[in-house]
């Protein structure tokens, strides 16, 4: 008997320190280590915003259910939802003096049936800025690059700032401002690449900055010279300048930002994503928490995030989205990664959350959201 207890002892004692050892194992490491982490999560404070986000494929849908919908993010307690409109080349709904970018059928509204049934939430109207049939028909609005390559979706700062592709945008903020009169308007997709050194953007560059040429190192154009974010961020600042000017003052506008991965104090300046001078006219920025996406960044990131937007901003002025995007962009993260990044966002002291896209939450991903914005 003496023999049998001392096994006994000894086995537990092997399970403890087992158990002790598991306890310092990384968040992560497991499924039960991102288990253990929600747990430890669970009181982080509740976003007063709470939103979830409808791309274009959910609004062009004529047989999506939005009753059903409505339902379901009453359920998982959210505040608002963002819809997506279209770009100014498509939009779901008949946009008057535009006739070849109704994507609905028979003078169908789309946006408004998607409206209905999801008031009293919180209402965003999303503006994707991309235009890639556009560019197509008028390569001359492309943005190019060092090499002379046109791009077949980005257009020009010329043309984004002042030109065609400027004025659709415009236009297409004052039509939805007016006709929907929601919450608020935000723009996604804007932003800069390496595609702005056609000869109309080295005119406006020239413009903006006072010299006579690109800044340029041992002959070739310096494409991270700091000028050149300076110049591609007015442009968005004068753009966003242009569609408040159109807006009904009771509609705020936000803008879709990228996220800065390798210091949650600094900015995206080189995409034209100066935070500072873009909320100089935009009443928010919403900042890309794709970390999904970024195989060096872990959920626990959002928090810090959250930090320093709070201490740069104050907590109203900034919404922090987690993207469903996994590295490899035809799959989508986990719900666990997606709990994970709401909480540490939370914990983080954002107000403002939002988790995009609709389209590829799973039922897993719905029953973690509702216990992430239940407590």
């Amino acid at each position: 008997a003496r023999s049998e207890s001392s096994m006994k002892r000894r086995t537990f004692l092997k399970l403890s320190s087992l158990s002790s050892i598991l306890s310092f194992l990384p968040f992560g490491s497991s499924s039960c280590g991102k288990g253990y982490e929600l747990r430890k999560l669970k009181n982080s404070p509740l976003p007063e915003e709470r939103s979830v986000n409808f791309g274009f494929e959910d609004v062009s849908n004529p047989h999506y259910d939005w009753k059903a919908m409505s339902q379901r993010l009453s359920n998982v307690n959210a505040t608002a939802a963002s819809i997506c409109v279209g770009r100014i080349e498509w939009v779901c709904f008949d946009w008057e003096g535009h006739p070849d970018t109704q994507a609905s059928i028979n003078g169908a509204d789309w946006v408004q049936d998607a409206i209905d049934a999801l008031r009293p939430l919180t209402i965003n109207l999303t503006i994707d800025t991309l235009v890639p049939n556009t560019i197509h028909k008028n390569p001359e609005l492309a943005g190019v690059d060092p090499g002379g390559e046109r791009s077949d979706k980005f257009a020009s700062v010329t043309a984004i700032r002042d030109g065609a592709v400027g004025d659709g945008i415009v236009e297409l903020a004052k039509t939805i401002s007016h006709r929907y009169n929601p919450d608020s308007i935000s723009l996604t997709e804007l932003m800069f690449d390496n595609y702005t050194f056609g000869e109309d953007d080295l005119a406006s560059y020239k413009k903006f900055s006072g010299e006579s040429d690109w800044p340029r190192k041992d002959g070739e154009i310096n494409t991270r010279d700091p000028k050149l974010g300076e110049w591609r961020s007015e442009a968005l600042q004068h753009l966003l300048d242009r569609i408040k000017g159109v807006m009904p003052s009771n509609v705020a506008l936000d803008m879709d930002v990228r996220a800065p991965w390798n210091d949650p104090g600094a900015d995206r300046a080189m995409s034209g994503h100066d935070y500072d001078l873009l909320l100089t006219e935009a009443s928010r920025i919403a900042v890309w928490n794709y970390n999904g996406m970024e195989p060096s960044v872990q959920p626990d990131y959002s928090e810090k995030l959250a930090e320093s937007f709070n201490r740069r901003f104050g907590d109203n002025r900034y919404v922090l989205s987690t993207g469903l995007w996994a590295e490899d962009e035809a799959n989508t993260i986990s719900a666990d990664d997606m709990a994970l990044n709401l909480r540490y966002s939370a914990k983080g002291g954002a107000s403002a959350v939002s988790v995009t896209p609709a389209s590829r939450m799973s039922d897993e991903h719905w029953k973690m959201l509702e216990s992430a914005w239940k407590g």
